[in-house]
Formats: structure tokens, C-alpha cells, sequence
């Protein structure tokens, strides 16, 4: 695996531990000790390939609909909230009525139920 590889994996950690509840302090700090030598350049082009893997995403999902029958639209978003360096990325999910959440819930929560319980292929 090459350096630009390795920083994307690391990038990838850090956002994870930010999505799982981590000080956003700490993972601050950690981040300028693993990719405090990524160039600006480098970090624009790590930005820009995750905004084409978002339309990408969201395009897919707007070709395929009725994989999603609960959602009445999905956006996302990239708000600058108090200077330059201040991004927010929001992706917003849109229901027709709290029904259809939590039919949305349900349904995924049963999926998740269904692949665990699922045997890998080749071990039967």
C-alpha cells in the first residue's frame, strides 16, 4: 500500500471515530500527527474525490427509488458555518411522515438481523 493509500485509510479511521462518539479534540490532535505532512494539495484532492463519490452515491440513489420507498428525498450539504475552515457536511434524509421512518428503521434493522444470521459462501 502506498503513502497516499495509507493517509486515506487513516483519514477514513478518523472520521469513523469521529462518527463513533470520539473527542473531536483528540481526534484533532491525532490527525495532525498522522497527516500533518499531507500538502494542501493533496487534501483539496482527498476533498474533491469525496464530493464525486458523493454524487455518485446520491445519483444512485435517485436511478433506484424503489430501494427506498420510505425516503421522499435525500440532499446533501456543505455549509461553511464560521470562517473558511469550518465546513459542515450534512446529508438530510426526508420522510413522508414519521410512519415511514420508522418503517425505514425497521426494515433496515430486520436486514441487519437477516445478514447476520446469514452462512457465508462455501461454508455449508
Amino acid at each position: 500500500m502506498g503513502a497516499e493509500a495509507d493517509g486515506k485509510e487513516a483519514l477514513k479511521g478518523l472520521i469513523r471515530r469521529l462518527h463513533g462518539g470520539a473527542d473531536p479534540e483528540e481526534v484533532k490532535d491525532e490527525f495532525r500527527g498522522q497527516l500533518g505532512g499531507v500538502s494542501p494539495a493533496e487534501l483539496t484532492r482527498i476533498e474533491e474525490e469525496h464530493k464525486r463519490w458523493m454524487r455518485r452515491w446520491l445519483r444512485w440513489v435517485n436511478e433506484h427509488p424503489e430501494l427506498f420507498p420510505e425516503w421522499k428525498s435525500v440532499r446533501y450539504f456543505v455549509k461553511t458555518v464560521a470562517g473558511e475552515e469550518s465546513e459542515r457536511h450534512l446529508v438530510i434524509w426526508e420522510y413522508d411522515s414519521l410512519t415511514d421512518y420508522e418503517a425505514y428503521k425497521r426494515r433496515r434493522a430486520l436486514r441487519g438481523v437477516q445478514e447476520k444470521r446469514s452462512v457465508p459462501s462455501g461454508r455449508l
